[in-house]
């Protein structure tokens, strides 16, 4: 695969990602001034910018770690790569979960930037004592260790304790995901958590094969390739199923569908199916021509 095309897959994810959160924003009203203590325009649209780059590069340091520890051959480069990718994946996401949390602060707390011992004080009062900002800092300190761990070690088990970390480091992201006390909490939490965790396996492992593609040889891009096909089939059912679990919370009855919030469900909806779809096709027929490409290739190097 070009180098050009490499780089060009991930940042188009970036781009149509970034267009996708205007649209939601513009649909959902999320980025709609407050009537009370409104942050401004910068915390309104950067705060929930910078939760969607938390998202992807969670993903890219998981699906990479998960790769790597299950599906990848160290004695080859591309078990190298893989944590390369995992490290720059898990540390976007120590910078981006940063931004995430001094955001937070600035929208729950209404406070304007400043340079005065009094805002230090306040910052660090809501990232130790107050729920949604621990939750934050425990995220970050979750990733910053993982960008060290991926350079640190290199053998597939300690990876695999790694990986449970980074997934870890979800968790606190689901326990914000919905209101402590209402109804329907801790399925809402469970289900987001799975949510999660396995959009993270799913996005981030293609994200990682994309990016791999040039270290994986011949003979080994199609045993990867079936491998992470199996693990995406797994992935695509439980999103569907926690999403499904999630919306049925959140929305309630049928007539909240046409509701902003119940027509971002309904677009999240055709969003799955059509992945679904595309993956269902590429398992079909992209694996196949490779298996029967790289037959041929042998067939025709055993009778020459």
């Amino acid at each position: 695969m070009p180098r050009l095309l490499r780089v060009a897959g991930p940042a188009a994810l970036v781009i149509v990602a970034f267009l996708s959160l205007l649209a939601a924003l513009a649909i959902g009203g999320g980025a709609a001034p407050q009537l009370l203590e409104d942050a401004g325009p910068v915390v309104r649209y950067g705060l929930p910018a910078a939760k969607m780059m938390v998202n992807i590069s969670a993903a890219t340091a998981i699906g990479a770690l998960l790769l790597a520890a299950f599906a990848l051959s160290r004695t080859r480069d591309e078990y190298g790569r893989a944590l390369d990718i995992a490290a720059a994946g898990a540390a976007v996401w120590t910078v981006a979960s940063a931004i995430t949390a001094f955001f937070t602060f600035l929208s729950v707390s209404g406070t304007p930037f400043s340079f005065s011992s009094e805002f230090g004080t306040s910052l660090g009062l809501v990232l130790t004592q107050i729920s949604v900002g621990q939750a934050w800092l425990a995220t970050t300190l979750i990733a910053a260790t993982v960008t060290v761990l991926c350079f640190a070690v290199r053998n597939h088990t300690a990876i695999a304790f790694v990986l449970v970390l980074a997934v870890g480091g979800l968790v606190p992201m689901a326990q914000q995901g919905h209101a402590g006390g209402t109804e329907g909490h801790d399925a809402a939490v469970n289900a987001l958590g799975l949510h999660l965790v396995f959009a993270a396996v799913w996005l981030g492992g293609l994200l990682t094969l994309v990016l791999l593609r040039s270290k994986l040889d011949g003979d080994r891009l199609v045993p990867v390739l079936r491998r992470y096909s199996a693990v995406a089939l797994v992935c695509f059912v439980v999103v569907a199923a926690s999403g499904y679990v999630s919306a049925e919370i959140r929305v309630g009855s049928l007539d909240r569908l046409l509701t902003p919030y119940g027509l971002l469900v309904l677009v999240k909806v055709a969003a799955l199916l059509a992945l679904g779809l595309i993956g269902a096709a590429y398992r079909r027929v992209l694996i196949g021509r490779l298996e029967t490409r790289g037959s041929s290739a042998r067939g025709r190097s055993g009778g020459s």
